[in-house]
């Protein structure tokens, strides 16, 4: 039975490529106090197969085959690492074999985390979890409370999936949000936060589109973010800052004017400092990616 568990885990890896599908990209509208420079995410050249040998699962990444799952990982996620030079030094838990020229071995799928990432199972998953069936008139609920409580734990999802805490809702970073979504919408127009010390972030959208704030910006980011980056990406700032590890708090401040709803995110401590990024924008963890492939009928 356990052989037979640990085949079903590796099998619903490989079904993944072929379910998941291209989620489309919207064209973003979005004001941040900071500045950068766009890149893209590089190509994965490491990839780690999964081959079944007399009821065994092994794994092989850059020629080296592996009895245990951790071992691997640790040995994929070196070699992706811009700073792991030698990519020859035998690893720990590795050796050097031709495992396809045993008898009786299946391959039974191959793990590229940046081929996962492109495909994003992750958006949809939480989007549909937060606000399946929620509209304006659902979110609107009590001065749009439902609203700031869904881009709360949507927020946090995504922290979840890249392995930091969650963020925690402070009544001073509200009220600053508040008067900024006020002032904004007396402005009419996209202004720029006034407190330079926040992570401050404003957002004009059509009032029946207010939930798909996040799902977007997030895609963009899968496709476009760089992870051995370590400086300033300007359009991909909102993101960034959302699942900045050493941020602890957040304030969602929300303000309707006609056909128009104008909301802003606090945060505290502010991220997007370069020189920090390698510290603070995790990937998302080797852990999630299995879960999300276990499950993949619910996706």
């Amino acid at each position: 039975m356990k052989y037979l568990l640990d085949i079903l885990l590796h099998v619903v890896l490989f079904t993944i490529f072929l379910k998941a599908h291209k989620t489309s990209l919207k064209q973003r509208k979005s004001s941040s106090n900071n500045v950068g420079e766009s890149s893209r995410l590089p190509d994965d050249p490491f990839k780690v197969t999964y081959y079944l040998l007399n009821i065994k699962v092994f794994y092989e990444c850059n020629g080296f085959v592996f009895t245990e799952h951790s071992n691997v990982m640790h040995y994929y996620k070196q070699l992706t690492n811009s700073l792991f030079k030698n990519k020859k030094i035998k690893p720990k838990g590795g050796q050097r074999i031709d495992i396809t020229k045993f008898q009786n071995v299946f391959k039974i799928a191959e793990y590229s985390y940046n081929s996962v990432i492109r495909k994003n199972p992750f958006s949809s998953k939480i989007w549909n979890t937060i606000w399946y069936t929620c509209d304006y008139f659902c979110y609107s609920f009590n001065n749009f409370n439902a609203l700031k409580v869904g881009l709360f734990n949507e927020i946090n999802e995504y922290r979840r999936v890249h392995g930091v805490h969650k963020l925690t809702e402070h009544v001073i970073l509200s009220r600053i949000a508040e008067k900024e979504a006020i002032h904004s919408s007396k402005q009419n127009k996209n202004s720029k936060c006034s407190h330079k010390w926040l992570g401050c972030y404003i957002f004009i959208y059509n009032k029946f589109e207010a939930n798909k704030i996040i799902k977007p910006r997030y895609n963009i980011f899968l496709s476009e973010y760089k992870w051995n980056n370590n400086r300033q990406i300007a359009d991909l700032f909102f993101i960034t800052q959302c699942i900045w590890k050493k941020t602890k708090s957040i304030g969602i401040g929300v303000q309707l004017k006609g056909n128009y709803i104008y909301v802003v995110f606090t945060f505290l401590p502010k991220g997007n400092v370069n020189g920090e990024y390698l510290r603070n924008v995790q990937p998302i963890s080797e852990k999630v990616i299995h879960m999300y492939n276990l499950f993949k009928n619910h996706l």
